[in-house]
């Protein structure tokens, strides 16, 4: 019960960090490929923006889920906000060898599996009429 109290606090926190994850990870995109031709740059920008913009539609469509789905969905979006940033500032350091945009282009679809995954736990695991023991 108690965590039901926080669900309006966590969806809150969670849509801020959303935007600050878009924002923080898009800046530093446009940072780190301030020489790279114009186009490849917009075209990395989009793909850097994929997660953000998945998160983004979850919480419009999260109204309609489970409270438990909901709530992974919020931590989710927590865990990956200081996760991507750290990647793309480069706090987190890239395997030795790789090329320079390896970590643009990894992280992405990195985001996603651990989006979907976890979403999909949650949804399956809290389906409504799921009988426990079974």
């Amino acid at each position: 019960m108690a965590e039901r109290g926080r669900e309006p606090l966590l969806s809150v926190v969670s849509s801020l960090g959303v935007v600050l994850g878009a924002a923080g990870s898009v800046i530093l995109m446009i940072i780190d490929g301030k020489s790279a031709p114009r186009l490849v740059l917009v075209l990395f920008i989009g793909w850097v923006a994929t997660p953000w913009a998945m998160l983004a539609w979850a919480h419009v469509a999260a109204k309609r889920w489970t409270p438990l789905t909901r709530t992974t969905l919020y931590w989710v979006t927590l865990a990956l906000v200081p996760i991507s940033l750290a990647i793309y500032a480069r706090i987190i350091p890239q395997p030795a060898g790789t090329p320079h945009a390896f970590m643009f282009v990894a992280a992405a679809p990195a985001s996603w599996l651990l989006i979907a995954t976890s979403l999909g736990a949650a949804a399956l695991v809290s389906r409504p009429g799921r009988s426990r023991g079974t």
